[in-house]
């Protein structure tokens, strides 16, 4: 197996609910094996079936947002795709940020499939995450979520040529885009 094709690398995009989430969320599961924050709010659970189902769910909430779009590199095998070896999202945002509260039930099936210390930690990631956005991103922009990179395969590239294929629509837009990251390698 390898990731894109003979004559290269080839980024592809997936939106709405056409993509591939379960593929996706493997892909990014994986890439984010060694990241702290992903353990830190998961705790010993980073890696048990309930972390799979909140990447899930947030990767499908991504991808439901008008202007979402997944970018990333399938891995073939004997020219089938069998998954991706890097995997990014890009997010239009509106000046109207952050989304909606999640309804109540959305918040109940949180705390049932999490527990309540994994949901508190996740809740608190994210008000963290949306603090920083509102701050710092300001009118219509875009936002770059979840690059990842299959830790084999990190090194060679492949989370650049995501981002250049995803920067490339942003100027086509014309307009400014945001990645946050707590990894200082980034």
């Amino acid at each position: 197996m390898k990731p894109g094709n003979k004559d290269g690398d080839a980024v592809k995009q997936y939106s709405g609910d056409v993509a591939p989430v379960k593929a996706l969320t493997n892909c990014i599961l994986q890439a984010f094996a060694g990241y702290n924050g992903w353990t830190w709010m998961l705790g010993d659970y980073a890696w048990a079936e309930c972390s799979s189902w909140l990447l899930e769910r947030q990767i499908k909430t991504i991808l439901s947002t008008s202007g979402a779009v997944a970018y990333a590199i399938p891995i073939k095998c004997d020219g089938d795709p069998v998954g991706f070896v890097a995997a990014a999202f890009l997010i239009r945002c509106s000046s109207a940020y952050p989304p909606p509260e999640p309804s109540l039930l959305e918040k109940a099936s949180f705390v049932w499939n999490l527990g309540p210390r994994i949901a508190l930690r996740a809740r608190a990631f994210s008000a963290a995450a949306a603090a920083l956005h509102e701050q710092d991103a300001e009118g219509e922009h875009f936002k770059i979520n979840f690059v990842g990179v299959l830790p084999h395969m990190q090194g060679r590239g492949l989370a650049g040529q995501v981002l250049r294929a995803m920067l490339d629509r942003v100027d086509a837009d014309g307009l400014p885009c945001y990645l946050f990251t707590a990894n200082d390698r980034n």
